[in-house]
This record gives structure tokens, C-alpha cells and sequence, in this order.
């Protein structure tokens, strides 16, 4: 008894070409399972509406006329319909090979002949109908490979015009730092209730956390000599920046690209003086330093 051949696995296609949109269809494909071996496993394309194509199904769009819209899915739906037929056939024949070989040894050598011509026929069936298919096949793929390689030197344009607008971003954002680190005055105010406090504030910006009845203690000094106050007067209390400041900075970055909108108060700080402006937790360190890099430990935004 011959063993049963393995049944077609080809996949249902439609018979109508797939809806374009904007002169583009989007393209699947699958294979075709031999139903003797698994070695030939032709690629069948398919055409589909570019709306499907998403990033959980995997898919090309490319650009198609009607008429290649049309003559692709004619190509596959002939393609698939003899393979399936052909898949049909050899199984009625296998059906016969699998019955009870008779005892006359003329009629059972017949039988093993029918069911080989059978399988040679299939063979000869199956790869006619691949042969009549490869022509669109290797059109559909062509279109496919110049469609990728389109879509990425779009990809390495888009890129490199990110880039450059990034570069340009942050540019603009040093230039803007450099002025503002000469424009902007600060003040430094202090309160004793419930801890003492120093307070530090830019003059002409209000405060957002700032006790009413905090003490002037340093005002209106430019940026380096606010730094050298708060080393002077940081062991008398807590240094603690009013959010209002970096608010402020930041509405002057909000107008550009990338992440140079997202400029505040610690890039001031760090590119003035390659250090955090205040600090998330002390370091364990007890020799260190304001200015030194190992008194702090993060960035603070």
C-alpha cells in the first residue's frame, strides 16, 4: 500500500485583485506545499489593500496599474487552481493504489504502475503550473526589491535631514545658553521655618515655592558669583532651586526641534560648570566638594 500523499497546504486566495490606494497595493505572499516532498515549496504573491499592512502583518507596498493588479492575480488563482486539481487527482489515484492488491500478480503489477503514473503525472502538473507562474513571480518580486531599496535611501534621506536639523537645533540651543547665562541675575533668599533654607530665585521671575518671609541674602548677582555664594553659605542649610527657573529657561527652548527643546535649568548649569546644580542625594563622601563631581550622584531636571 503506497504510503497517502500529504494534502495540498496552499492557502485560499481571493479571486478579486486587491483594492488600490493612491495607485499602490500591498503584497503577500505563502507557499505551496508539494504533496509528495517538501522540496518544492513555490511562492505564491498575493494583492491586497495597503490598509492591511501593519507593523503585526508584514508586507510590501508597491506601486501597480490595473492591469498588473488584474494579470498578477490571474497568474496566482490559475497557478494555485491546477496545483489544487493536480493534488485532487493524485489523491482519487491513491485511493485506488491503497486497495487490497489482487491475487493475479498481472493486476497488481498494474495497479503499482497506475498509481507511478499518477505521482509522474502530479510531478510534471505541479511544476508546468510553478513554470507558467515564475514569470509574475520574478515581476512581483523585482517590484518589491526596487520598492525596498526606494524606501530606503528614503529612510537614509529622512535620517541624514533629522540629523542635520538636530545639529541645527542645537546650535541655536548653545547660542541661546551663552546669552542666558549672561542675562539671567539671581537671588538667593533664606528662610527658617521649618528648617533654614537657601532659597535661590532669577530676579524678574516669580518664585513658586518661596516663603513670604524669607530673608534676602545675596541679590542680584550673575551666574558664577551665585555659585561661589552657595559654596560660602551651603553648610548653613539646604540649597534648593525655585522650579519657576528652569520653567523660564525652558519656555525659551520650546520653539525648536529635537531634544534641544527640552534645554532647562541643569544644562545651563552643566555646560557652565560640568556639574549637576542640585544634587538628588549627598554623596557618602565627606570631603567632598560643591563643584566636585563625586559629591552628587544624577542629573536633576
Amino acid at each position: 500500500m503506497p504510503a497517502e500523499p500529504r494534502p495540498m497546504m496552499g492557502r485560499e486566495i481571493e479571486l478579486a485583485p486587491g483594492r488600490r490606494v493612491d495607485g499602490r497595493v500591498a503584497i503577500r505572499f505563502f507557499t505551496l506545499d508539494h504533496a509528495l516532498e517538501f522540496r518544492t515549496r513555490p511562492v505564491i504573491y498575493r494583492t491586497v489593500d495597503p490598509s492591511t499592512v501593519t507593523q503585526r502583518v508584514v508586507g510590501s507596498v508597491v506601486p501597480c496599474t490595473p492591469e498588473e493588479n488584474a494579470r498578477w492575480t490571474e497568474a496566482a488563482v490559475a497557478c494555485v487552481a491546477e496545483i489544487d486539481s493536480a493534488a485532487r487527482d493524485l489523491h482519487e489515484a491513491h485511493l485506488r493504489a491503497a486497495q487490497p492488491l489482487p491475487r493475479r500478480r498481472a493486476r497488481a503489477e498494474r495497479m503499482r504502475r497506475d498509481w507511478d503514473d499518477a505521482q509522474r503525472r502530479y510531478r510534471s502538473r505541479f511544476q508546468a503550473a510553478v513554470d507558467r507562474y515564475s514569470p509574475v513571480g520574478l515581476e512581483i518580486s523585482d517590484a518589491m526589491r526596487r520598492q525596498e531599496e526606494l524606501d530606503r535611501q528614503r529612510f537614509l534621506a529622512e535620517r541624514k535631514a533629522a540629523e542635520l536639523a538636530e545639529q541645527r537645533s542645537e546650535a541655536i540651543a548653545k547660542q541661546r545658553l551663552g546669552d542666558l547665562a549672561g542675562e539671567l541675575r539671581w537671588s538667593i533668599r533664606v528662610s527658617d521655618s521649618p528648617s533654614r533654607t537657601l532659597h535661590v530665585v532669577c530676579v524678574g521671575v516669580a518664585p513658586h515655592a518661596v516663603p513670604h518671609d524669607a530673608a534676602p541674602l545675596v541679590e542680584d548677582v550673575d551666574v558664577r558669583t551665585l555659585r561661589e555664594s552657595i559654596m560660602e553659605h551651603r553648610a548653613t542649610g539646604p540649597v534648593r532651586f525655585d522650579e519657576s527657573i528652569d520653567e523660564h529657561i525652558r519656555a525659551r527652548f520650546a520653539d525648536l526641534p529635537g531634544l534641544a527643546r527640552y534645554t532647562g535649568l541643569w544644562r545651563l548649569w552643566w555646560d557652565l560648570f560640568a556639574e549637576d546644580y542640585e544634587p538628588r542625594e549627598r554623596s557618602r563622601s565627606n570631603t567632598a566638594t560643591f563643584g566636585s563631581s563625586s559629591t552628587y550622584s544624577g542629573f536633576h531636571c
